[in-house]
């Protein structure tokens, strides 16, 4: 504090690696070892430091609490204390709301425990701060479940805080309790890839989605500055399928789009107005199979249109389910069709596949990028989860 620095502080007679380590590491070893014990048809919501939620039932929890961590950590607790006890059941809800970083809710309490008036809520408010004349979990939980299904980009919230120790040295401040305003943050942290998405009825069609592990860090780290990104360009909750469908198809764009090209997508959409743009610049210069003369015929019409001016192949793309103008043909002149610029997204493929039922020799490989990110948020929107098809979803 004198030296107004930070420093690294050396070994000494008190301190001891090995021991730090082990400490908070062999905790987190024991939660894996139990968490993945678990049977795979019952659920784990979340998971902290030293906790977790889940729907396993009780002879579940005691069977996965035996394997060889688990029984490590009971006989060190049985020496500390005399009991065997790994896990301790701290509350039960019916229905939790979960959010970002540790946040939990309730928004279905579950059955009363006459000494403990807070064993039917779970309530973490993850540093939202809440007025003191909402003193009970359930007003408590419902006050921070409003805020989470009506946010907007754009909320605040106030959180109070004590003077920290770099602003009482610094600026000689006194130790009191200060209000700051900041965004409020909600959203979800990417720490693990979305797997199948659903909506949940009963609140207010909110998007609702299971997850899997990422396959590297590398993923998580690629998607999480996407966010980033996007957010600055585009603010967002997701709180729908469609929310989480533009995002999905923008990160999948960049991910899937060469670095030379990364900085010319656009927010929405990006892998389809990247698609457009290389047909209508392919069909101009007459690249990758793609000539005039070719045919097309519509489900609503008896006898076939022929592709020739640069109408007719916008119109072609449009049948084809690519929405096209004249002036997108026009446009794709003015630049040199340029290979394999396109992200290879499923959407783009399938359109693809179907623009080569009227062009045959159309070298499909040659629009789209053979590189970049393997890991695409797109299977999300069509997997099947047993947990979120068993919600009450919207039609």
């Amino acid at each position: 504090m004198r030296d107004r620095d930070m420093k690294q502080l050396p070994p000494s007679r008190i301190t001891n690696p090995f021991f730090a380590s082990y400490i908070t590491s062999f905790v987190r070893a024991v939660l894996g070892e139990i968490i993945n014990a678990i049977p795979a048809d019952k659920m784990v919501f979340s998971a902290t430091t030293d906790g977790f939620i889940t729907d396993a039932t009780e002879r579940n929890i005691k069977e996965a609490e035996s394997g060889p961590l688990g029984e490590l950590f009971a006989i060190g607790r049985r020496t500390l204390t005399g009991k065997p006890t790994v896990l301790e059941k701290k509350h039960a809800v019916r229905v939790p709301l979960g959010w970002r970083t540790r946040g939990q809710a309730t928004l279905v309490e579950g059955p009363k425990n006459e000494t403990d008036p807070s064993y039917s809520f779970v309530l973490a408010r993850g540093g939202i701060s809440i007025d003191e004349d909402l003193q009970t979990p359930k007003q408590q939980s419902a006050h921070v479940a409003k805020l989470f299904f009506k946010r907007t980009p754009s909320d605040t919230v106030i959180s109070s805080s004590f003077t920290g120790i770099r602003d009482m040295i610094f600026y000689d401040a006194d130790l009191v309790n200060v209000s700051v305003i900041k965004r409020l943050s909600m959203e979800f942290d990417w720490k693990r890839r979305p797997h199948a998405l659903g909506n949940h009825a009963g609140y207010y069609g909110h998007l609702v989605f299971s997850t899997a592990a990422w396959k590297t860090v590398q993923e998580f780290q690629q998607v999480r500055e996407l966010w980033t990104e996007f957010q600055k360009r585009k603010p967002t909750c997701l709180k729908s399928k469609d929310d989480f469908e533009t995002f999905s198809a923008f990160a999948d764009s960049v991910l899937m789009t060469s670095p030379n090209n990364k900085k010319y997508l656009a927010t929405k959409d990006a892998d389809l107005k990247r698609l457009r743009q290389s047909l209508c610049s392919a069909w101009k210069s007459r690249s990758v199979g793609l000539t005039a003369g070719a045919f097309y015929k519509l489900k609503s019409e008896n006898s076939p249109r022929v592709i020739l001016s640069e109408q007719d192949f916008a119109s072609f793309l449009t049948a084809c389910g690519l929405s096209t103008r004249r002036s997108d043909v026009t446009n794709g002149a003015r630049k040199p069709f340029a290979y394999n610029s396109c992200p290879p997204t499923k959407r783009c493929r399938d359109l693809a596949d179907v623009v080569k039922f009227a062009f045959p020799k159309l070298e499909i490989e040659s629009l789209f990028y053979n590189g970049g990110l393997t890991a695409s948020l797109a299977p999300s929107t069509s997997a099947s989860c047993q947990f979120v098809d068993r919600l009450p979803s919207l039609p």
